[in-house]
């Protein structure tokens, strides 16, 4: 799906993502006391949570959701478990709302665990890059680096594993924006990296 139909702006919500997100949620669900049916839901709902950017950006869980339901389906997988998958795909739409339920909370620390990574500003400057490419406007630097921040003030980690793993991490990253922001000047370009070069680092991150 990605190599075939994934559009060329989508320089962030791509298969090194996906794989990223899919990797976390099987080791936050592993140190999460998930039995293996209920790891196996949180690493496929994973895998298409973002499926949805093929055909849709703003709106993408419901058409992830459709597709993951297809192939599901097609594929004669118990409605429970389908539904779990769609559960867990319509928590991430932001602001993330898993409200209690374990699986879902699981997928939303995945799906935000790159906040704490050392390639964060790398990745995020691909964000920006697709947001601008996408949406036809010019988000500059400070802007974005104004609701980033936002961001990282109102996101919490769900799970004590993410907690516990993350928090440090992504309270560095935070420094490193709220720096960031103070030295660019308004629609100047500042420091941040949008090289593509590190990202390769996420592959081996697990």
């Amino acid at each position: 799906l990605f190599e075939k139909e994934i559009g060329e702006h989508l320089h962030y919500h791509d298969i090194l993502h996906t794989e990223y997100v899919a990797q976390q949620a099987e080791l936050i669900g592993q140190h999460s006391d998930l039995s293996p049916e209920e790891n196996s839901i949180v690493t496929v709902a994973a895998w298409f949570h973002d499926s949805g950017f093929v055909s849709i950006s703003d709106g993408h869980e419901e058409a992830s959701k459709d597709i993951a339901r297809k192939f599901l389906s097609d594929r004669g997988m118990q409605g429970d478990f389908i539904d779990s998958v769609l559960l867990c795909i319509e928590a991430t739409k932001m602001p993330q709302n898993p409200g209690d339920n374990r699986l879902a909370r699981v997928l939303c620390d995945a799906d935000m665990a790159y906040l704490s990574e050392d390639f964060y500003l790398e990745r995020t400057a691909l964000l920006r890059k697709e947001w601008n490419q996408g949406s036809g406007k010019s988000f500059s630097k400070k802007d974005y680096f104004k609701e980033t921040v936002e961001l990282f003030k109102n996101h919490s980690y769900y799970t004590v594993y993410g907690q516990d793993t993350y928090s440090a991490g992504k309270e560095r990253n935070f420094l490193k924006l709220n720096t960031l922001l103070e030295k660019t000047p308004k629609g100047g370009k500042g420091k941040a990296n949008e090289s593509s070069k590190k990202n390769n680092k996420a592959r081996a991150k697990s």
